[in-house]
């Protein structure tokens, strides 16, 4: 949209700077007007005689007035049938009412990054939230304060109302991340000598 503005108002400036449109009836005459050479000083005098014309500024103004309204109705046309799903707020618009309890402090998390134990990072924060009850809406929006990295921008990627329990989407981020752990092997534990 702020591109289409930006246009709009490059193409005014040109609108502008050219001046009035010549009447049809003199574009549309296929006879040569005469050439007449005049100095530098004689043609800026004539365009800025021309420029305070009021007839010719209401001419260029109506002009860039349907421009400008034209260019505005295919931007929000653009924009309104545009496929854009908004992101970051997986759960349910309502949970965004649901106000926190009385004296709730919003408590400090550990930080999961995505790689790690996903079912340990749930775990922590649970016991973290436990001063904010067992609410979903409570702990959706607190979820995302305790992601950074691949985790953060996974869960900004969920769409808008995609996921309806908290249950849900600690079983999509399990699933998610349970591969990015590190598992110890007995290859691990052999020491090369």
């Amino acid at each position: 949209m702020e591109k289409k503005i930006e246009e709009m108002m490059a193409t005014m400036a040109s609108f502008q700077s050219q001046g009035p449109l010549p009447p049809r009836a003199q574009v549309e005459s296929s006879q040569p007007e005469p050439v007449q050479v005049i100095g530098k000083k004689q043609v800026v005098e004539a365009i800025e005689e021309h420029q305070q014309d009021p007839e010719v500024k209401a001419s260029q103004s109506k002009e860039i007035k349907q421009m400008v309204e034209k260019q505005v109705r295919e931007a929000l046309a653009e924009s309104q049938s545009s496929s854009y799903t908004p992101k970051g707020r997986p759960y349910p618009e309502e949970f965004d009412a649901v106000p926190y309890p009385k004296g709730f402090v919003p408590p400090s998390f550990k930080i999961f990054d995505g790689t790690g134990n996903p079912r340990q990072h749930i775990a922590y924060f649970r016991a973290s939230c436990c001063n904010a009850g067992g609410s979903d809406a409570l702990l959706f929006r607190q979820f995302v304060s305790s992601l950074s990295g691949v985790a953060f921008d996974w869960y900004v990627d969920l769409s808008n109302g995609s996921v309806h329990s908290f249950t849900e989407l600690e079983n999509m981020f399990v699933k998610r991340f349970a591969g990015s752990q590190h598992h110890v092997t007995v290859g691990d534990l052999v020491i090369d000598k």
